[in-house]
């Protein structure tokens, strides 16, 4: 006799999505902190909505409780690197009504010291959000334009002897209508620094991140420290350029038969004992390679302008000493034949009672550029 074999009903197991603890608990506290109010230098401001994070803090958009103007704060954790943080402070309110520079409203901190906070300018959107908006290249008449307004920053800054040190598409911002330099977390004072630029213009770092590095800012002196001038924002400003030009950094699409494996063995060793830059330099050494080997040259398009070819030839020297100075690049043809920016009159501060859209300031300035005559 045969046993009847019952139907076993099968069901599915949903797969649980494990949330890792610390991340809600983040989550919550984010969405709990919206709408409070916080006190930045005696003034009220509620808290609107995050904007982004990173491993020092937080920027977040503020409103200002008593006119309804729209801010960013910017709150750094003063546990690691707070002398790095409160310089950044120190050097925005010398700064302060720069026109090319994010302008710091306020700033204090909290009790003990642990954090810092800043109020500053609220930005429409950067430089490398716009470049993808516009599919990788901006027309020649963008460029110059931006190129111009970006140089101008550099100058008030080192004008003031600071240098920023990591230049870069990201940290350029609209801000209502204007372009404006940003994010001077990594920037250095010069001691005793002057203008103009000289041997003994320079700082001293025993670390060193960022972007668009020149050859002084990839390999450290024998004692493990970086010797850095004004120099190193003209190769940034170049880096800039050429991405807004070709859609791509420099020194990325060189042939691979340029790096030379002996280049890359001296890179190592001086790169091993800093455990902390180790995975940032493997992820990027073929570039670094690319800008320490003399016979790598910038990659131009057939036919490209020469004026702009001249510019970034000017800013990525190799040999600090024969870098070009702002000065030198503001007077050359390329920016010095440029159309300033023009600022609608309506553009003003962000407030509830005029508010031009991102996308509008954009277009706007974008128009702008591209209807001047040659």
């Amino acid at each position: 006799m045969r046993r009847k074999k019952k139907n076993k009903k099968t069901t599915r197991r949903r797969k649980s999505v494990e949330v890792s603890p610390l991340s809600a608990t983040k989550t919550h506290l984010d969405s709990k902190m919206m709408g409070e109010i916080i006190v930045v230098d005696g003034v009220k401001y509620r808290r609107r909505r995050k904007l982004g994070s990173g491993g020092s803090g937080s920027v977040y958009e503020i409103q200002r409780e008593d006119n309804g103007i729209t801010y960013a704060l910017k709150e750094a954790l003063l546990r690691q690197n707070g002398n790095i943080y409160r310089g950044e402070a120190e050097r925005l309110q010398s700064l302060r009504n720069a026109p090319h520079i994010i302008d710091l409203i306020a700033y204090d901190f909290t009790t003990n010291e642990q954090m810092l906070r800043m109020v500053l300018e609220l930005g429409e959107t950067d430089l490398e959000r716009e470049l993808k908006l516009q599919k990788g290249k901006f027309d020649e008449d963008t460029i110059r334009t931006f190129s111009l307004e970006i140089a101008k920053g550099i100058k008030e800054m080192h004008d003031h002897s600071i240098i920023h040190l990591d230049m870069k598409l990201a940290n350029v911002m609209f801000v209502n209508g204007a372009l404006k330099i940003v994010d001077l977390g990594l920037s250095a004072t010069i001691p005793n620094g002057v203008a103009s630029f000289s041997a003994s213009d320079y700082v001293i770092r025993d670390f060193m991140f960022g972007s668009n590095r020149p050859p002084e800012q990839i390999v450290p002196r024998s004692d493990g420290t970086y010797k850095l001038t004004k120099k190193v924002d003209i190769w940034g400003l170049g880096a800039v350029v050429y991405q807004m030009r070709y859609g791509r950094k420099p020194f990325t699409d060189c042939p691979e038969n340029t790096v030379s494996f002996s280049t890359y063995i001296y890179l190592t060793l001086y790169k091993f004992h800093k455990f902390t830059s180790l995975l940032f330099f493997i992820l990027s050494y073929t570039k670094m390679v690319a800008v320490l080997n003399p016979n790598v040259r910038l990659q131009h398009d057939i036919g490209a302008d020469r004026a702009m070819t001249e510019f970034l030839e000017m800013c990525t020297i190799r040999d600090v000493e024969k870098r070009a100075t702002i000065e030198q690049l503001l007077g050359h043809r390329y920016l010095a034949e440029a159309f300033p920016l023009t600022i609608a009159d309506d553009v003003t501060a962000t407030s509830p009672n005029n508010q031009k859209s991102e996308s509008s300031i954009r277009m706007q300035l974008l128009a702008d550029t591209q209807s001047k005559p040659i």
